[in-house]
């Protein structure tokens, strides 16, 4: 008898020995129950783990853009009001522009820059000279909730109509961003006495046309 035969044989045995006694038969179906049993628990630990993880995972995502979205609340925003353009002599044509700036954000702006364009124009809005550009540098950053006055002169002003174009720029030390506000006014003497105006959208449209061929030809210039 060889080897294999022998194997067969006591395999043979073994399955007739189950298959006469209930003892045997009981003992294996209690242990095909016991190791399912076993993989189940295994299975469903892992289940459990891997539902733990993903729910931690996306909470941390939650938290991290809930975080996000209120530093971005909290950035420093300014607004301008309150701007007009007031005789200063009446011997000369010698005026004052002044406004107030304002921080609405929850944190200062720093490395303020505020820039002036003096601007007059054609009634077609297609031509546009300047009149006057100034760029200020403020040294300590513009805290929240403040109100700030600013002035400039305008020293002999030909003109009873201005186009004012008011830039904005200052980084966040939070978001480590820079960010460029601008506003747009308009001011007619005759109109509207020393009071400034925001430009409508086809005023402002044709400005923003303007300022970018400007300083294109700045840049082309240097």
């Amino acid at each position: 008898m060889t080897v294999k035969d022998y194997a067969i044989l006591r395999i043979r045995k073994f399955y007739n020995a189950i298959r006469n006694s209930d003892i045997l038969k009981k003992q294996l179906f209690w242990t095909i129950i016991g190791v399912t049993a076993t993989l189940l628990s295994a299975y469903f630990a892992y289940l459990a783990i891997t539902i733990s993880k993903e729910i931690s995972e996306k909470q941390m995502e939650f938290s991290k853009e809930i975080n996000r979205e209120r530093k971005i609340a909290q950035k420093p925003y300014l607004v301008t009001y309150k701007g007009k353009i007031a005789k200063a002599s009446w011997e000369k044509n010698n005026y004052t522009f002044n406004m107030e700036i304002e921080n609405l954000g929850m944190r200062p702006a720093e490395n303020l820059m505020i820039g002036l364009l003096f601007l007059n124009a054609d009634d077609s809005l297609k031509e546009f000279n300047v009149l006057k550009s100034q760029v200020t540098t403020m040294a300590n950053p513009f805290p929240p909730k403040i109100t700030m006055p600013f002035e400039t002169e305008l020293m002999d002003l030909q003109y009873k109509e201005i186009y004012l174009t008011v830039f904005f720029q200052f980084t966040d030390y939070v978001m480590l961003d820079t960010t460029l506000q601008i506003y747009y006014f308009h001011w007619n003497e005759e109109k509207q006495g020393i009071l400034l105006r925001q430009v409508s959208l086809e005023e402002e449209k044709s400005i923003k046309k303007f300022i970018i061929e400007y300083i294109t030809n700045l840049k082309e210039t240097k």
